[in-house]
């Protein structure tokens, strides 16, 4: 008994001390560039669930015409069609401007959406300005996770990448609790706008991904933007850029890019595959309404 109870000091005391070495360490830089780059995931999250609060708001609004309960479901499903298009049609856009400029380019989407729903005067304007923000939706689904899991240390990048669906439940939160305390709508609009611009100044200051300078030949470039994210450990960068280059000669001596590859080709058609029954599996467990209903019974 003394034994285990010695034990089991010893092995409090070891778990402390690594605590204590864990809260001396320098943070990693790229878990600030992870953190701002998420905002994005914010956004997400608001849009997908910006329709629950507001088609309760849209009957005390000053419309020149009430909107019908059709229209209601359409304002409501609409992000999500237009981001289905949008996914399949952004991929080269992604990979010919890099994950960094697509993230700015969504940002503004959704401030240009969310500033037409704020000052929309008919249902019209208030499709439109859903579309927009589907487009931003359908535009940040390509860009953010790639973008934080190719600037993030191999040994965090599992942990780094939960961040973005963190930020997405964040922005979830955020917009029920705007409708939990009666902000009106275009109120809530106006807020996700100033949410659009912190995310685009966010994502002027933090680097582009070194993989996708090395693709384009910005080696330079790359070794700068790496040599920030390994913490200036110059043994580290060489050994990254050395795989990155690589990775790019590979891709260039097979005369395919990612990008153009069909979905029907062996490269990519078993891990859409997998992808798409991980997606379909889960929303066949209904999880969407069992949260909504949860959050229907704590408020």
């Amino acid at each position: 008994m003394l034994t285990l109870l010695a034990n089991i000091v010893k092995l409090t005391s070891m778990r402390f001390e690594k605590i204590e070495d864990l809260a001396t360490q320098p943070v990693n830089p790229a878990l600030w560039i992870s953190l701002g780059a998420s905002v994005s995931g914010c956004l997400m999250g608001i849009t997908v669930a910006f329709s629950a609060s507001a088609i309760a708001d849209m009957d005390n609004d000053y419309f020149v015409k009430p909107p019908t309960v059709d229209q209601k479901m359409w304002f409501s499903a609409m992000p999500a069609l237009v981001s289905l298009v949008s996914g399949l049609l952004f991929g080269r856009l992604v990979n010919l401007i890099g994950k960094k400029h697509s993230l700015m380019l969504s940002a503004i989407l959704y401030f240009t959406g969310y500033s037409v729903i704020a000052y929309s005067k008919d249902f019209i304007l208030l499709f439109v300005g859903r579309a927009i923000t589907g487009l931003g939706l359908g535009l940040t689904c390509l860009s953010l996770s790639p973008y934080i899991s190719e600037v993030s240390p191999t040994r965090h990048r599992g942990k780094f990448a939960s961040i973005m669906q963190l930020q997405i439940q964040v922005g979830i939160l955020i917009i029920n609790m705007m409708g939990v305390f009666y902000l009106q709508f275009r109120w809530s609009a106006m807020a996700t706008s100033c949410i659009a611009i912190i995310n685009l100044v966010f994502m002027a200051i933090i680097p582009e991904t070194p993989r996708w300078l090395v693709s384009k030949g910005r080696i330079s470039e790359a070794e700068k933007v790496l040599f920030k994210l390994m913490q200036q450990d110059n043994d580290l960068v060489q050994e990254e850029l050395e795989v990155l280059q690589r990775e790019r000669s590979r891709t260039e001596g097979s005369g395919e890019d990612i990008g153009t590859v069909p979905f029907s080709s062996a490269q990519n058609l078993k891990p859409l595959l997998i992808m798409a029954m991980i997606m379909i599996f889960q929303q066949l467990t209904a999880i969407n309404a069992v949260c909504r209903t949860i959050l229907v019974l704590l408020i």
